[in-house]
């Protein structure tokens, strides 16, 4: 009896360590296959991009929902506060620049050295002094610390613009009124490419990055080439892509780009005050509003919602606009070195200020909203801190 008890446990035991063995074994296979299943064949996707995809890790399920980019914050610019000054380019600063992803600040302008002098001729003829020689200087900060990351150089031509492609990868800098511009890799300070036959003056990249226009031509922003040219002057004036891409901004109207056609509505139209400038010229990252001309219009009607005569504080030349990241603030730069910001709501001056030089100055918001930044023609660039509300 004890014997057939023995033998029936022990084969209870290899029953039962077999079914293991074999449960383990198809465990083990159906993992591989499921494995194999996950990467030969693409996961399947909801047809809307908000949707959540899942992906399995383990026993716990993941959701890698698409979440729609949060909207800025905003900030009351009546009470901002200076955080810091920093030593622009020699002798001038022409333009300012954030990089969307807030990474990087970049001032261009140049350094003016001593005209040569002509001596007159044998005869006595002639003489006096010949082109001053001019180098562009872009200085490019980080904005952690605001320390210099990198200086770029312009051989030839002071440096009157900049602006920064969507990825913030790449930066280009022209010179007017020469028709010269250059396109650097920010990374690397490296150089991609240079225009000798073009503007030279304000540049603007499409929200794609795949194109840049300027005055005379929209180009690939790859090599430069010319995709439709413009033919519109002077070189010296600023342009502005719509946030949808679809139309380029300008003083006299706008061009939509894929017909090429040109809204010239604007063109005989003469500001008040003498405030008409060819540089105010912005679209709002919304883009419900544009500058353009010498008012402040809603888009995509155009309709006037005041001319900038309201915003009057001077009687100076517009030199510089710029839209806060909320779409609510917009800040007016003049030749003077007058500086004010209004609430596009109620067009309430909500501050202004006037640079120590008195000199022309530029304009610019952080893409949090966070700063505000001043820079005069030949003084430092100042960091206003602006708290949210």
């Amino acid at each position: 009896m004890v014997t057939k008890l023995r033998s029936r446990n022990l084969w209870l035991w290899l029953f039962v360590v077999a079914g293991v063995l074999f449960g383990a074994g198809s465990g083990f296979w159906l993992g591989t296959q499921w494995k194999a299943t996950s990467t030969d064949r693409p996961p399947l996707r909801p047809s809307s991009e908000a949707a959540a995809s899942v992906r399995l890790t383990g026993k716990t399920a993941v959701s890698t929902a698409r979440s729609a980019p949060p909207l800025p914050k905003r900030h009351d610019y009546s009470r901002l506060t200076l955080r810091l000054s920093l030593d622009g380019p020699n002798d001038t600063l022409n333009a300012l620049a954030f990089s969307p992803d807030g990474r990087f600040l970049a001032a261009a302008g140049g350094h003016y050295g001593e005209a040569p002098e002509i001596p007159p001729d044998a005869e006595g003829r002639g003489g006096g002094y010949g082109e001053i020689p001019e180098t562009g200087e872009i200085l490019i900060w980080k904005t952690d610390l605001f320390s210099i990351f990198s200086t770029l150089r312009m051989s030839n031509w002071a440096a009157t613009s900049v602006c920064f492609s969507p990825d913030s990868s790449t930066i280009a800098c022209g010179s007017a009124p020469r028709t010269y511009a250059q396109l650097w890799d920010v990374a690397s300070s490296r150089e991609i490419y240079r225009l000798t036959e073009c503007s030279g003056g304000e540049f603007a990249f499409d929200p794609t990055g795949r194109y840049v226009a300027s005055y005379d031509a929209i180009r690939d922003a790859r090599n430069g080439k010319v995709v439709h040219p413009l033919g519109l002057s002077p070189s010296g004036s600023k342009v502005a892509f719509t946030p949808s891409g679809d139309k380029l901004i300008y003083a006299m109207g706008f061009i939509d780009v894929k017909t090429g056609v040109m809204d010239q509505r604007f063109g005989n139209e003469k500001g008040p005050f003498s405030l008409w400038s060819e540089r105010a010229v912005e679209c709002s990252p919304d883009g419900n509003y544009v500058i353009c001309g010498y008012r402040l219009r809603r888009f995509p009607d155009l309709q006037p919602v005041d001319e900038i005569g309201s915003f009057r504080i001077t009687k100076g030349y517009i030199k510089d606009v710029a839209f806060s990241p909320d779409s609510q603030t917009v800040a007016i730069a003049f030749y003077d070195g007058t500086v004010g910001l209004w609430d596009l709501s109620s067009l309430r001056l909500l501050n202004s200020s006037q640079t120590e030089s008195g000199r022309a100055c530029s304009v610019c918001f952080s893409p949090d909203g966070k700063y505000f930044v001043v820079g005069p023609l030949d003084g430092k660039v100042s960091i206003w801190e602006a708290p949210v509300r």
